[in-house]
């Protein structure tokens, strides 16, 4: 899971990875609400944010009135975030490094959230997550996730490892790279719902650079 490079990344005044000091959330959310919202759908049971970073997800939603579980590996940044968790009785901080198995039982979610999370995660360790997502999420539950596209302009100028897959970032993390197609292959379990690359602007380090992100939302069968 690339523990140390999180770690390092996270104590930076400025990281180049532009959530990782945003407080606002993920625009994955709004468009999980409005797709759920236009088709007569509800989330039915807790969620699980795989990777809260700061927090503001998770925040996010537990503000809706969503029970919400947020989980990260690095303990500097939960410390921060269970702090301003305290008053809020339907969001519990989680300490977990994923992917090992996830501390619930099977068909506990009726939503799981991987916001750029999973992307740190070798072949091997994305697997054996993918096994822990089928596991925890309820029959007709929704899965989410917003992952780095191939066609990612920024990321197509970085050093490819030799699985083609896997890009090198100047501070040294490793991220797995998605298309449209190879997303929807690689959770055959789940039905996908909607799939789509989205272009916009982030701020990158100092430079102002397009971003191409592919959101995903499946829903697991009965």
């Amino acid at each position: 899971m690339q523990y140390q490079q999180w770690v390092k990344e996270y104590a930076k005044p400025r990281s180049i990875i532009p959530t990782v000091g945003r407080d606002r959330p993920s625009s994955a959310i709004a468009t999980f609400e409005e797709y759920t919202k236009a088709n007569g759908l509800a989330v039915r049971g807790p969620v699980l944010d795989l990777g809260c970073g700061n927090g503001r997800n998770s925040f996010s939603l537990a503000g809706k009135g969503y029970r919400v579980y947020a989980l990260d590996f690095v303990e500097s940044i939960l410390d921060r975030v269970r702090e301003q968790a305290r008053e809020r009785r339907n969001i519990r901080v989680i300490h977990h490094v994923l992917p090992r198995r996830l501390p619930f039982r099977d068909g506990t979610f009726g939503l799981i959230m991987d916001l750029v999370t999973t992307i740190s995660l070798n072949a091997v360790e994305l697997r054996a997550m993918r096994r822990e997502i089928y596991r925890v999420l309820k029959p007709r539950g929704f899965f989410l996730c917003y992952y780095i596209s191939d066609q990612h302009s920024y990321h197509a100028n970085l050093p490819r490892l030799r699985d083609r897959r896997f890009v090198r970032m100047p501070n040294g993390i490793v991220d797995r790279i998605w298309n449209v197609r190879a997303l929807l292959s690689y959770y055959p379990a789940l039905e996908p719902k909607l799939a789509y690359v989205r272009t916009k602007k982030e701020r990158i380090g100092r430079k102002l650079e397009p971003l191409e992100m592919l959101i995903a939302i499946f829903r697991k069968p009965k």
